[in-house]
């Protein structure tokens, strides 16, 4: 079955989001333990680990394209969200997904063309299958 994704420019804006999100959560996480409002790492990693799950996955460059194999265990295909950029591929459940919600993040060895990206779901493991982008020289000589 094939999975929609979106095409952008960055990846940050999700990460940025998700950060802030964990945030909040560490400060509550920090208030229920000491009763202080203060962030500490401790706090903000038992929130990420609360939030957060980074499934397994793999990339492996083949033939001009890079393959990337993402396990999705017990999230449904049609609840994840596929956002790629050209160096980038971000994997995580849709909002109102349950906890923790999936977040894996795969970055390319060299850039790819996101409107090429293949996306299908086997056997609960996502396949991304993304052709490298081809960067032409100016000045070599195109022969027919």
């Amino acid at each position: 079955m094939a999975i929609p994704y979106r095409i952008g420019t960055t990846i940050l804006d999700e990460i940025e989001r998700v950060y802030d999100d964990i945030t909040e959560r560490a400060y509550q996480v920090g208030f229920q333990g000491s009763g202080a409002n203060t962030l500490d790492i401790e706090d903000w990693l038992t929130a990420e680990k609360q939030m957060l799950r980074k499934p397994d996955a793999d990339l492996i460059e083949k033939h001009g394209l890079f393959i990337v194999r993402v396990t999705l265990e017990d999230v449904e295909p049609s609840a994840v969200d596929i956002l790629v950029t050209t160096d980038d591929v971000l994997v995580q459940s849709n909002a109102g997904s349950p906890q923790p919600r999936i977040f894996r993040t795969i970055h390319f060895p060299s850039p790819i063309n996101p409107v090429g990206l293949h996306a299908t779901c086997v056997n609960r493991k996502l396949i991304l299958i993304a052709p490298k982008l081809v960067i032409r020289n100016a000045f070599e000589p195109v022969h027919a």
